[in-house]
Order: C-alpha cells, then structure tokens, then sequence
C-alpha cells in the first residue's frame, strides 16, 4: 500500500530556509537546488517504506510515534498514521545543531 504524504508547512519553511542558506550564503545555487530534490526524494520514499525511519521519543509529543528520516545532514522528523494510510512530515532540521531543543512540532 503506497502511503499518502503530507508535509507541514512548517517544514516546508524549513526546507525554504536551508535551501536559502545554501544559495545565498554559500553561493551555490545549483547545490541548493540538488538539496530540495534530493530531501523531496527521501520523503517521497516514504510513500512506500513509511517506517523506515528511527523512532524518537518526543515530550513535546508523547502520544505520537514520531520517526526521524536522516537526509545527509539533515533529519526530517514525520509521523505515520497507519489506519488512514498517510504520513505526516512535521519538521526538517539541520543535524549538526542542537535541534531537539529547538524542535516544536506542535
């Protein structure tokens, strides 16, 4: 069964936002554009391998499985619904921080 995906818009601005660093900052505006497609595949992965991610025990979230996906350096945190058949990414964050302290995924 192939899964639905959902991305929050949350992580969606996330994903603006490294992708943005990337091609202002570094000045590499052709690895920023191989860093979306290259994140936007490992979720679309998820349609058929949904946990295929790490669980994470989460406080901010103690009633939901949360599963985090690494991407190169980066983590995208998601959750399955198993009975509706959809997967709900919630954040992506840079691995190389202190993102649990940082990580709000309500």
């Amino acid at each position: 069964m192939a899964y639905n995906i959902i991305v929050a818009p949350r992580a969606l601005l996330d994903l603006d936002e490294a992708a943005d660093y990337i091609r202002e900052t570094l000045f590499a505006p052709d690895a920023s554009r191989a860093f979306v497609s290259h994140v936007l595949d490992a979720i679309g992965r998820l349609e058929e391998f949904p946990f295929s991610g790490t669980k994470v025990k989460l406080s901010c979230m103690p009633d939901y499985d949360v599963r985090r996906l690494v991407v190169d350096e980066f983590l995208v945190f998601y959750r399955v619904d198993e009975p509706q058949g959809v997967v709900y990414v919630l954040r992506i964050r840079y691995g190389r921080t202190d993102y649990m302290q940082h990580l709000n995924l309500e």
